[in-house]
């Protein structure tokens, strides 16, 4: 926006260019910061936990015991190949096949 009675450019915001440029932050600013900083540190703590209390017994699991109806290495290959091509990658490109096979055929 142009402010025609200064003739400068007029930021909107306020003054957020002077602070950003100066490095001086308000109150408010850098409480928001933290508060964002440790809602992602509370989220990242508890993936990990989730991730751990599932994988930890899993691994302890195959490398233990045996299994009847399905071999260890069966289990641990398909474990691998889901880490190597997951999934989603093979079922994205896929969906334009099955949306229009006669596009493709």
């Amino acid at each position: 926006m142009h402010d025609r009675s200064q003739g400068k450019l007029r930021i909107p915001g306020g003054n957020a260019y002077q602070l950003w440029r100066t490095g001086r932050t308000e109150f408010s600013v850098r409480e928001s910061r933290m508060a964002a900083l440790l809602n992602s540190i509370a989220v990242a703590i508890f993936a990990t936990l989730i991730a751990m209390a599932l994988g930890v017994p899993a691994g302890y699991a195959l490398a233990r015991f045996k299994f009847r109806r399905v071999k260890n290495r069966d289990l641990t290959i398909w474990y691998l190949s889901q880490r190597v091509l997951p999934p989603v990658v093979v079922v994205i490109p896929s969906l334009p096949l099955k949306q229009e096979p006669s596009r493709f055929i």
